[in-house]
């Protein structure tokens, strides 16, 4: 008996150490990491992980101006007043919070602020998105003592979407792309033409996917002399540039 009271005691006090080093995370700002196509627009998360307790914070947002351009800032509401700088061209694009009739401290984490991003039709490749703030003064808790958080920066990847149809057997058209369609509503619309460019019938399938678009089928008719697909958005607008066979 004694050496199961041992045991649940000792387990206890187990858990009880998992919760207490759980809870004494490192304080974290993280910076999300995105897909985006040049020429389009792109949301980056900021958020709060481990977040001891805050009434004011200011941080600076450091990105490639040349590839990314700050086109909106939506705050979420949860770090009390929001006095971000109403400048968007501003550099480092400031944000800020303060509270200064707060009775006690914000302890939130999560998503704190969304920025908006215009990305460049040239862009290709990756782009750094990184916060800092002054150590001294930058985040101050209700005592009016400064909060020490660490940071995780992010990255905006650029890549130009195609379109690649693997190939045509039969009536089935197999295809795939690059493009990220989570979030989107995609359909795709296969065409094909006689020798002389006379359109001869089209088919169209929605196209469903939460990441990255694998291989998808859609049907044809057989013998035709050129062949395109179109992959377009819900306000049938292009994603991609369209493929053909010639």
């Amino acid at each position: 008996m004694k050496k199961v009271i041992s045991f649940v005691v000792v387990s206890l006090l187990c858990m009880t150490l998992f919760s207490a080093a759980a809870s004494a995370a490192a304080p974290v700002i993280r910076v999300g990491s995105v897909s985006a196509q040049p020429g389009k627009s792109v949301d980056v998360t900021i958020a709060l992980e481990g977040n001891p307790g805050l009434v004011s914070m200011g941080l600076e947002v450091s990105y490639d101006r040349n590839a990314l351009t700050l086109t909106g800032v939506t705050d979420a509401g949860i770090l009390g007043t929001a006095n971000h700088n109403p400048v968007l061209t501003t550099y480092p694009y400031v944000l800020s919070w303060e509270n200064d009739t707060a009775t006690s401290d914000f302890t939130a984490n999560g998503v704190i602020v969304t920025l908006t991003f215009a990305v460049a039709s040239t862009a290709s490749g990756s782009y750094p998105i990184s916060v800092s703030y002054d150590g001294d003064a930058g985040i101050l808790n209700y005592n009016l003592s400064p909060v020490s958080f660490g940071a995780i920066n992010g990255v905006v990847n650029c890549s130009v979407a195609t379109l690649n149809v693997i190939g045509i057997s039969g009536t089935t058209m197999t295809w795939s792309t690059n493009l990220n369609g989570a979030g989107k509503t995609l359909t795709a619309i296969a065409a094909w033409y006689d020798a002389n460019g006379r359109l001869l019938g089209t088919s169209t399938k929605p196209v469903t996917a939460t990441g990255s678009i694998g291989n998808q089928t859609i049907s044809v008719e057989t013998n035709a002399a050129e062949y395109r697909l179109f992959l377009l958005d819900g306000n049938s607008s292009p994603v991609v540039k369209s493929w053909k066979s010639k």
